[in-house]
């Protein structure tokens, strides 16, 4: 088996330190990347202080991530080896950000455009999807998704958004 340094929480309401872990093997529809910039995001260190979002301990956390895609598993067609990647995660040890290598479902990876840095991309996704939440799911503002037919259905319509300067903001 071959290991790989991350960040975990030993225990609930532990201080985090660095261990040993296996790298994982790709399942179907995954892919394997090993990390190059991870984000850091305000959830984690309050999973990490009041021991919530996780059952497995010692915890991988982190969110964010971006790298290069080392190993593709079963029926994924849209990457490969070499691949610049962005990506979100989950709240498990296969998908926390805080290692070196992670594991990322297929459809929650996107590949890195030659004009961001592995930094920038790293910060996106879970300040996207928390826009993204806010305006387009039935409690948040209940917008139509432009995915979803809604493109355009706003048009020359205001909105106003408290907050918008922050890391969320920007989407």
């Amino acid at each position: 088996m071959v290991y790989q340094k991350a960040l975990v929480v030993p225990q609930p309401h532990a201080k985090f330190e660095v261990a040993d872990v296996p790298i994982p093997k790709p399942g179907k529809d995954e892919i394997l990347v090993k990390v190059h910039s991870t984000a850091l995001n305000p959830v984690d260190w309050r999973i990490q202080k009041f021991a919530f979002l996780v059952s497995e301990y010692p915890a991988i956390l982190g969110m964010d991530a971006a790298g290069v895609v080392e190993e593709v598993g079963e029926d994924v067609t849209k990457f490969q080896k070499g691949d610049k990647v962005f990506h979100g995660g989950n709240f498990n040890n296969r998908n926390g950000t805080f290692q070196q290598h992670v594991i990322v479902s297929a459809d929650f990876a996107a590949k890195l455009p030659s004009n961001i840095s592995f930094d920038q991309a790293a910060s996106i996704p879970l300040c996207l999807m928390t826009a993204a939440v806010g305006l387009y799911v039935k409690d948040g503002a209940g917008l139509q998704a432009p995915w979803d037919g809604g493109e355009g259905k706003c048009s020359g319509q205001s909105i106003l958004i408290y907050g918008g300067a922050s890391s969320v903001g920007q989407y």
